[in-house]
């Protein structure tokens, strides 16, 4: 074999061996870094049933409503915060399809004024709400 080529084999060998090594080192250190997702949220909701405010977690793959601390009942909502009214809000519901309990719409609306409603953050100095709108009666008709 003349020397040229074997020199252009053991150069390529070398460049397929380091890329592989650069690989590797790449997506062990990636992996190895990477930040957990969590697994469970925490909001501030209100139990349509019993009236009642608590903080709760729940697993992220549960939607709401939420199991209440108070009743027992799957009627807990998180609270939205309003903008325009400065008001904390569950907006209206709508059944879900499959009959179990009522849903929060995929763009959720003041029940007062019809304006975008946003997640309520207690800790947030712009969520300082001047009060509350009008709850959902439940159970839902």
């Amino acid at each position: 074999m003349p020397a040229s080529t074997r020199r252009s084999l053991v150069l390529g060998a070398t460049v397929v061996v380091l890329l592989a090594l650069a690989a590797y080192l790449y997506f062990s250190r990636a992996d190895a870094g990477a930040a957990a997702l969590p697994d469970e949220y925490t909001v501030h909701a209100v139990c349509l049933a019993c009236r009642q405010e608590a903080r709760i977690s729940a697993p992220i793959r549960q939607p709401p409503p939420l199991v209440c601390p108070h009743c027992s009942e799957r009627a807990a909502y998180s609270w939205f915060y309003c903008e325009r009214c400065q008001k904390r809000v569950i907006p209206n519901l709508q059944p879900a399809p499959d009959g179990g309990p009522p849903k929060i719409p995929m763009i959720a609306t003041c029940r007062l004024c019809g304006s975008p409603v946003g997640t309520y953050i207690p800790e947030s100095p712009e969520h300082q709400p001047v009060g509350d709108a009008p709850l959902p009666e439940w159970p839902p008709k």
